[in-house]
């Protein structure tokens, strides 16, 4: 999964009462995350019970996660809101990002 830190649209942005989110660019067909049910577009608006509003809000949600617990995933996308359980491992060279 790829993600990108932008600008919501007007009604996104609304809905998540922020003016910065951090929106899938792309998520592979045989990731994780496609098959927990994130798309391409779809926004992460809270890991964790933490609301992600930048790239940075993420990082600091994957460097405090133990990589072998699920992550609570509530994403927006044109549908409206959804929840999800992920796994993400963590390699060595994003630990530190």
């Amino acid at each position: 999964m790829t993600l990108v830190e932008r600008r919501p649209d007007d009604e996104a942005g609304k809905k998540l009462a922020s003016q910065r989110c951090v929106a899938v660019l792309v998520a592979e067909q045989d990731s994780m995350a496609y098959r927990g049910g994130v798309r391409s577009s779809d926004i992460i608006a809270e890991v964790n019970n933490t609301k992600i509003r930048s790239l940075r809000d993420m990082k600091k949600v994957l460097r405090l996660h133990d990589p072998h617990d699920p992550m609570f995933v509530f994403v927006l996308n044109d549908g409206g809101w959804r929840f999800t359980t992920l796994s993400f491992i963590i390699g060595p060279e994003d630990a530190g990002r």
